[in-house]
């Protein structure tokens, strides 16, 4: 643009022109974003929705003004399609024996354990019939989180927090029977861990009466 045509008439239509340009696309990313947003909801609930719109808002942070909306819905839509794909659950085959790769905590057998499947799980003994067959809740854990919750700097409930989960029912030996995979907004609550409850509790200690 040759030098002072900016403040010409037809330098400043142009600017004009290409600010409503701009306007308009922000516009459109942010109706793109909200589309993603809504069928997350309307098929994994208002936790997922919520999960993706907190990604979709950190994938803006440092990106200039024109790109933010354009990544932003672009998350969005990851997401969307992330939890698609899960809802055929990880790699955890029945018939196999459960894929413990660490057990956290054991009493008369595991009950806090990780899996090692297409990614580490986080999974948690939720029920067990008399003949020993048991009932397991699991979520995906990143590396970060596991070692907060091995620090005792994490409850077990924060990080089972999550918009999908596995539950995995297995045999009296750890065999697989079934697999399936449930939004948050589909199980029961009280399969998670206690609010508060960290890995390694604080034992107490009763004073002796004086």
């Amino acid at each position: 643009m040759p030098h002072g045509y900016a403040d010409t008439p037809a330098g400043r239509a142009l600017a004009a022109a290409s600010e409503r340009e701009a306007r308009a696309a922000a516009v459109a990313h942010l109706q793109r974003r909200s589309v993603w947003l809504d069928r997350i909801e309307a098929e994994f609930g208002r936790d997922a929705a919520e999960a993706a719109t907190k990604r979709s808002d950190q994938t803006m942070q440092g990106v200039p003004g024109q790109q933010q909306h354009a990544r932003a819905a672009d998350a969005a839509r990851a997401f969307y399609e992330e939890a698609r794909a899960r809802r055929t659950g990880y790699s955890i085959p029945p018939a196999a024996r459960l894929p413990i790769d660490a057990e956290l905590y054991s009493f008369d057998g595991p009950c806090i354990c990780t899996l090692k499947a297409d990614v580490t799980l986080l999974a948690f003994k939720i029920d067990e019939a008399d003949d020993g067959a048991s009932m397991w809740i699991a979520t995906e854990i990143d590396a970060q989180s596991l070692d907060a919750v091995l620090d005792d700097r994490l409850t077990l409930r924060d990080a089972m927090e999550a918009p999908f989960y596995q539950r995995i029912d297995v045999d009296p030996n750890l065999i697989v029977r079934d697999v399936s995979t449930l939004a948050a907004r589909d199980i029961n609550r009280d399969w998670l861990p206690a609010p508060g409850v960290m890995l390694h509790p604080t034992p107490t200690y009763d004073a002796p009466s004086p």
